[in-house]
């Protein structure tokens, strides 16, 4: 064992058919390295697994973030009729996409784009 600088420097050991590397240590006993090694395998097993986790669950979030907006959008809300509150036709195709549809429901188109409760409109 060699001395240099008040840190002890331990050699190779020979560990039945392998070969481990000894630790340096500061109280000058030379362990075979062992303990170290699997302390640090287990750690690396464990950051390993924490990764991969976080990736896991990224990757759910990323895909539920990149559904269709039809599929989204396809439970939105009942419109009823003669009523616009909280609607956004944008969400609503079958029925704002159709003129005749929405005149049905009771909804007219003015000539800037906006769409408006036909006057005298009844719900049934």
């Amino acid at each position: 064992m060699a001395r240099l600088e008040g840190i002890h420097f331990c050699k190779v050991q020979a560990l039945g058919l392998a070969f481990v590397p000894a630790s340096r240590t500061l109280t000058g006993n030379c362990g075979d390295g062992l303990e170290a090694e699997t302390a640090m395998n287990g750690k690396k097993a464990f950051v390993a697994l924490t990764v991969t986790t976080a990736l896991g669950v990224l990757g759910a979030a990323s895909a539920m973030a990149m559904r269709d907006d039809s599929e989204r959008h396809e439970d939105a809300g009942a419109v009823t009729r003669c009523s616009l509150d909280g609607v956004n036709p944008v969400y609503h195709p079958k029925i704002f996409g159709n003129p005749s549809v929405a005149k049905s429901y009771g909804f007219e188109r003015s000539r800037d784009g906006a769409w408006h409760v036909v006057p005298g409109c009844r719900q049934r």
